[in-house]
C-alpha cells in the first residue's frame, strides 16, 4: 500500500476493486479474481507513475497475472438544459 501512496497530490486518482468468483464445477479450479477500476483526469501523469512505483519492488508482482487492461475516456457530465460533453467545446 505505501508503494501506491504518492507524495504529489496531482497524482491522486479514484480507484475500486472488485472480487469475482465463479464456483468450480465438476472438480475443476474457481475462476477468481479482481477487476481494478480506476478514474483521473489524466492517465500519463496519474496512473501511469503509480503502476511504475508499484512495479519496481511490490513483491505482489510474483503472485499474480494481469491478464487485460484498458483506458476508456468519460466526459464530464452536463447542467440542465445542455448536453453530454457541451462543457468539451468551451
Amino acid at each position: 500500500m505505501r508503494r501506491a501512496r504518492f507524495e504529489d497530490g496531482r497524482q491522486r486518482i479514484f480507484r475500486r476493486a472488485y472480487n469475482y468468483d465463479i464456483p468450480p464445477g465438476n472438480g475443476s479450479v474457481s475462476d477468481s479474481g479482481l477487476i481494478f477500476v480506476s478514474f483521473q483526469a489524466d492517465v500519463d501523469t496519474q496512473f501511469t507513475p503509480l503502476q511504475k512505483r508499484l512495479d519496481e519492488l511490490d513483491l505482489l508482482n510474483e503472485w499474480t497475472v494481469p491478464i487485460g487492461s484498458a483506458v476508456f475516456a468519460i466526459p464530464p457530465g452536463c447542467a440542465e438544459g445542455g448536453y453530454i460533453g457541451d462543457t468539451l467545446l468551451n
